[in-house]
């Protein structure tokens, strides 16, 4: 975020700037180290054809092309006759001089008149100016406020060619004396602020007059008994006056001398105040820039900080990682080229800026690879204190993938909840039926002779009726819920006696088994018909992914102890086998329900056995391999010794 706090050139101080418009000549402020214009006021601008923010683009011998900087330097102070070159190529001859400000300063004034004469009646004019420019260069660095005025105060006095001066400044309800120098009478440090109508415009004031003040009449009885008087300010917003007294009546000119300087003291005195809340503001600025730094590498939130043109001008780690990006990479980008989505979100940047209220959109944005991911986008601009106009746009990433995956995954676990109910009243419904139609079967089986042709169809209607129940049965495990009793088990013992069981078929369809059981393994803790249905279901897997296939057929099952990360200790059975293994996409949807590869299969065996090892607290996994072979790897809470 920037904030444009005054408007001047860089390095160049406010005040300078500011009181260049009260010199009644055209002048230039220039930086001697690369003869640079960095500053010009109206007159100059006029004369030259040049903006002021032209002038200060311009380099010396653009403007005078006639004479170097190095030669006019070395002629400090002198009057030199030279040309000024106009922005329309036109030329006018002019006569120049140069002033270093202040003793170390590498800042130049120039000043230059048209020949005429026309330089004569301002002449008393610039070189007081000048002065009090080059007083002002030092006095806006002192952190003193008091022994700045006091410096200003004493070099006016001394212009002006003054006995004494004084400084009185509105501290409401009154006038305060702020500053005096030389041999001041002892004046009134405060004057009520009825006494202002004696000061709204320049006076002079001497011993025969009569006093309208408390001032005027201590004055008249001293050592210097005339004074010049002149306003801070116009108009019912007096700000105070200077004073300056005389032994003798000054100069006719003088008065207008002190005016001028009067005014050019306000300035000094408004820039010295502006000057002092820059930095404050800047202040300011570094410790939100400090709490927004922090903000931008910690926030989980993606940030990013757009200026009024919706260039991006900062953004959070957490945003760099959001979208692919590093930010030296795509500081300066525009808005529509890093927030890329199915929605026109730049439109809807500028309608947050045009109305100055904050937008909160939903959508999905692309990554740097091209990935989408779902995103609340919340468009917030930037108001500066004391405007009503944004300055800029902070853009807030929220991203929703883990929110929507839950929400699809809850959405998921309803479906399937209703859907259990469901298959489970189907269940029940068609179970009856079915063993009426089994018994009706076997009955006219048992009635036909033993030579009639209608065996065949009865066979085939019996193995249809076979197939339905055993689907039913499948929906009624899947569906039912199941009360686990949980105790230490020899999970090793359990699957070799299953194994024992299985013996027969293995042999039928040529299948080579190995099993293997670790020595360290602890007991499981589970529930004995619960474990025997999964491992029963892993090895009918293995056996139906490897019994149709030419060659070597082989199903192996390794017992062992695993411990986790976070040092929980588990059983580990992996149930391996040589078949030809699934893709990547079936990987994805192995354990759910009705998910099946095979014509004969119904998708609910691995979904049920998931739903197993969950209850259990454990977990089940599936991994193939290029070429062949599958492995199911299941892990149960193991039951530690003491």
């Amino acid at each position: 975020m920037v904030m444009r706090l005054l408007s001047s050139p860089a390095g160049v101080p406010p005040a300078l700037v500011a009181l260049l418009e009260h010199v009644g000549l055209p002048a230039i402020l220039v930086a001697g180290r690369g003869s640079r214009i960095v500053a010009g006021n109206l007159e100059a601008s006029r004369q030259s054809g040049y903006s002021r923010e032209g002038l200060s683009r311009l380099g010396w011998e653009q403007l005078f092309p006639e004479i170097s900087w190095e030669m006019l330097a070395e002629l400090e102070g002198r009057e030199i006759v030279t040309f000024l070159q106009r922005r329309d190529g036109s030329s006018r001859q002019i006569s120049c001089e140069a002033s270093r400000l202040g003793e170390k300063g590498d800042l130049w004034l120039v000043t230059f008149t048209l020949p005429a004469g026309r330089g004569e009646k301002v002449e008393v004019r610039e070189s007081v100016l000048e002065r009090v420019i080059r007083q002002s260069v030092e006095g806006l660095e002192d952190d003193d406020p008091d022994a700045m005025l006091e410096r200003l105060l004493m070099e006016i006095s001394r212009i002006v060619q003054s006995a004494w001066g004084a400084l009185y400044l509105l501290e409401s309800p009154a006038y305060r004396l702020r500053s005096r120098v030389g041999a001041a009478p002892e004046l009134p440090l405060i004057l009520p602020l009825q006494d202002s109508e004696q000061f709204k415009q320049p006076h002079r004031f001497g011993p025969t007059e009569v006093a309208a003040t408390a001032l005027h009449a201590v004055v008249r009885t001293a050592e210097a008994p005339y004074i010049i008087a002149a306003p801070l300010g116009q108009g019912q917003a007096l700000e105070g006056f200077v004073v300056f007294g005389y032994v003798q009546q000054p100069p006719a000119g003088m008065l207008r001398r002190v005016a001028i300087l009067a005014r050019g003291l306000r300035q000094v005195m408004l820039c010295r105040l502006h000057s002092h809340r820059a930095r404050e503001e800047e202040l300011r600025a570094r410790q939100v820039w400090g709490v927004t730094r922090v903000l931008l590498q910690h926030a989980y939130e993606g940030i990013l900080i757009f200026d009024d043109e919706l260039r991006l001008r900062g953004l959070s780690h957490a945003a760099e990682a959001l979208l692919g990006y590093e930010q030296k990479e795509i500081i300066g980008a525009a808005f529509a080229d890093l927030l890329v989505g199915e929605v026109a979100l730049e439109t809807a940047a500028r309608h947050a800026l045009a109305l100055n209220q904050p937008q909160a959109i939903g959508a999905h944005l692309l990554r740097r690879d091209g990935a989408e991911f779902p995103v609340e986008v919340r468009l917030v601009p930037c108001v500066p204190d004391g405007d009503d106009r944004p300055q800029g746009l902070v853009v807030l990433l929220q991203d929703l993938s883990k929110e929507e995956q839950y929400r699809l995954q809850t959405q998921r676990l309803m479906w399937r909840a209703m859907l259990g109910d469901v298959l489970a009243s189907f269940a029940h419904e068609v179970r009856d039926p079915l063993n009426s139609i089994s018994t009706g079967l076997e009955w006219l089986a048992f009635s036909l002779a033993e030579d009639a042709s209608e065996h065949q169809t009865v066979a085939a209607l019996q193995q249809d009726v076979e197939r339905l129940d055993h689907l039913v049965k499948h929906l009624l495990e899947y569906s039912r819920t199941r009360t686990l009793h949980l105790k230490p088990l020899d999970v090793g013992a359990l699957v070799e006696s299953l194994l024992r069981r299985w013996e027969r078929r293995f042999k039928r369809y040529r299948i080579e088994t190995t099993f293997y059981v670790a020595r360290d393994v602890p007991p499981a803790l589970g529930d004995r018909l619960s474990l025997e249905q999964i491992f029963v279901n892993l090895i009918d897997n293995a056996i139906k992914a490897v019994r149709d296939q030419p060659g070597e057929r082989f199903v192996g099952i390794k017992v062992s102890r695993a411990t986790s990360e976070n040092g929980v200790g588990w059983v580990e059975v992996a149930v391996t086998d040589n078949g030809p293994g699934f893709t990547d996409e079936v990987a994805r949807h192995i354990f759910e329900p009705f998910y099946t590869t095979r014509k004969d299969g119904f998708g609910l065996g691995l979904s049920i056995t998931k739903q197993l090892v969950t209850a259990h607290r454990g977990n089940i996994e599936a991994f193939s391999y290029p070429g062949g072979g599958t492995v199911f790897r299941v892990r149960l809470r193991a039951v530690e010794k003491g």
